[in-house]
């Protein structure tokens, strides 16, 4: 299992960071940004956008714009 980059967080708090970013501002975000933005791997941000894209469809987009 690989190792944490923030150990001290739980995957809710770390539902609720992604949220709060995203909701937050009205631009789109990259996978990338946020990923060093909010310390966590890749893999992380995909999960998460997962969640939060089956909970809240109509608000929510994930996809790929220019290779992001």
């Amino acid at each position: 299992m690989a190792i944490k980059h923030d150990p001290d967080s739980s995957p809710g708090q770390k539902l609720l960071r992604v949220y709060q970013v995203l909701f937050s501002e009205d631009k789109c975000h990259y996978q990338s940004e946020l990923s060093k933005q909010l310390n966590c791997s890749a893999q992380t941000i995909m999960r998460l956008a997962n969640e939060i894209e089956q909970s809240i469809p109509s608000c929510f987009l994930t996809g790929i714009d220019n290779g992001r």
